[in-house]
């Protein structure tokens, strides 16, 4: 699952939350998503209009120290946005508070 997108719904004390995600991202991965969405703005502006118009919203805390600074403030809002610190209160977490994860058993197989 590492690197692929992924539904996911949260219910805590604090409320319910769902939405898609993308988990156990790496560095490089990251890298690239950010050089294109500053190359090539524009899809990701059309896919953040078209699920905010669905009834989606972009959450999740924000960098304490922008990634990048000067961006445009839609494209500022997908670039230095982080996850994983609003739900370290009530999930296991490494050191950096990142989602602890295992490997899951297989349980069928389709070829």
């Amino acid at each position: 699952w590492d690197a692929l997108p992924a539904f996911f719904a949260d219910f805590s004390p604090r409320g319910t939350n769902f939405g898609m995600g993308v988990y156990h991202e790496s560095p490089r991965l990251m890298q690239i998503l950010r050089r294109h969405l500053e190359e090539n703005p524009e899809p990701f502006r059309r896919a953040l209009r078209k699920a905010e118009k669905a009834g989606f919203a972009l959450s999740g805390d924000r960098y304490a120290r922008p990634k990048k600074a000067g961006l445009p403030a839609d494209i500022d809002s997908l670039y230095n946005r982080k996850w994983w610190d609003f739900m370290a209160d009530i999930m296991e977490t490494n050191p950096d508070n990142s989602p602890v994860s295992i490997d899951l058993k297989t349980v069928f197989h389709l070829d």
